[in-house]
């Protein structure tokens, strides 16, 4: 028997609450990114708020996501089922001290002794977590980032030349109308073409 990666789901769980019906803990690349209100906000744990913020922000950079309604669920701890874009399955635990493999399983709190090296550390960010198990995360990830990144750039691009193109008309327009004012100015003989005032002439006979 395999003892390796031993997991007991039929063992007492602590408070197994449900979610809010405001929320969508199912998430993936044909899921909708779950929305949090504020009234929602108030009833839920710090953790709880950034768990399914996470399952929303990286949908789109893997298989699925999504918090696990069979596995303990408290406002200092709670897990969340992984699967790569590799097809690799894994179970998240959160808690204050932040993101951690527990297992290579999902809807599984145990993890293999003989990985204990993957199950031991922390991770700061669900960013973080994924960067160190998926390559097709990262690549996806950084896909999308240059992506962003190219688009800002030819707005910016775009609005300069805008602005360009406003300023040299302004100029023009200025130009073409200061021209016309000095020409009215000096038939009338008011100023010549350099802005000085003119004197009348005498016309002798």
């Amino acid at each position: 028997m395999d003892m390796g990666n031993k997991c007991d789901n039929n063992r007492p769980h602590l408070d197994n609450k449900s979610p809010p019906s405001s929320i969508s803990t199912m998430s993936g690349p044909s899921s909708p990114t779950p929305s949090i209100s504020c009234e929602t906000c108030t009833q839920l744990s710090q953790l709880e708020v950034e768990a399914f913020a996470a399952v929303g922000e990286v949908a789109t950079f893997v298989k699925s996501i999504s918090v696990s309604e069979i596995l303990t669920r408290t406002p200092e701890l709670l897990f969340l089922n992984l699967v790569t874009l590799e097809n690799e399955s894994y179970c998240i635990e959160l808690t204050q001290k932040g993101w951690r493999i527990c297992s290579d399983r999902l809807d599984c709190m145990y993890g293999d002794f003989r990985k204990l090296e993957m199950h031991i550390n922390y991770y700061e960010t669900i960013y973080s977590l994924l960067d160190s198990l998926s390559k097709l995360y990262r690549d996806q990830f950084s896909s999308s980032l240059a992506s962003k990144l190219g688009k800002l750039q030819e707005e910016r691009t775009s609005k300069t030349s805008e602005r360009e193109e406003e300023k040299t008309d302004r100029e023009e327009k200025s130009e073409d109308y200061d021209e016309d004012e000095v020409y009215m100015a000096h038939v009338r003989g008011g100023r010549n073409l350099n802005g000085q005032d003119e004197k009348p002439t005498n016309i002798e006979d």
